[in-house]
């Protein structure tokens, strides 16, 4: 359940507007993001289920995830 913030906004709608300037416009709470891959110094490699077209992929820090990706799920993919 997502609390509302005090001042009656959702609480991860400030995550929309506080997120890293240089993840740009392709980061959006409340979405789907899948590890693409890892980099050699050890960040996580997001990608958008919706393609790439509009929609790079974001690299983040082991925090970064912890704090914007919360929740993670796992699936088999046939």
């Amino acid at each position: 359940m997502v609390r509302p913030h005090p001042d009656g906004t959702p609480a991860d709608e400030s995550l929309d507007k506080n997120h890293p300037k240089e993840w740009g416009s392709t980061y959006h709470s409340n979405h789907a993001y899948y590890v693409r891959g890892f980099t050699d110094d050890g960040k996580v490699i997001l990608g958008n289920p919706w393609g790439t077209s509009g929609y790079p992929p974001i690299t983040v820090t082991q925090e970064q995830f912890n704090q914007y990706f919360q929740a993670p799920e796992a699936f088999d993919v046939p």
